[in-house]
């Protein structure tokens, strides 16, 4: 800082910054980058679990696979990405299962 002084003002929230007209400098984004004039590059991987209440699996049951939620009420927060699918990984592969019965959640 003592040879490059700049100032960092960082904002965080789940809106999708327009970086082209001005509003950031810089921006991260967690999800697939759609066809842009931006350049991008990966800094990591993310992940998602599927979680229950103890009394939610009893009064439910437990599913096993990803098809048996379309049994469940279901609740994803999605950081206001409209994608309908959910990623697992079955056998190695990435395997994108669109459950019916989801609840999206935009903000806390």
């Amino acid at each position: 800082m003592e040879h490059y002084p700049i100032v960092i003002d960082l904002t965080l929230g789940d809106e999708v910054v327009d970086i082209l007209g001005g509003q950031a400098d810089v921006a991260v984004r967690f999800g697939h980058l759609p066809d842009s004039p931006l350049t991008a590059r990966k800094i990591g991987d993310t992940g998602q679990v599927v979680v229950a209440s103890p009394g939610y699996l009893q009064r439910h049951g437990t599913p096993q696979e990803p098809e048996d939620l379309l049994r469940h009420n279901c609740l994803r927060f999605n950081f206001r990405r409209a994608e309908p699918n959910w990623p697992f990984i079955r056998d190695g592969r990435d395997f994108f299962y669109q459950g019916q019965r989801q609840h999206r959640m935009q903000q806390w």
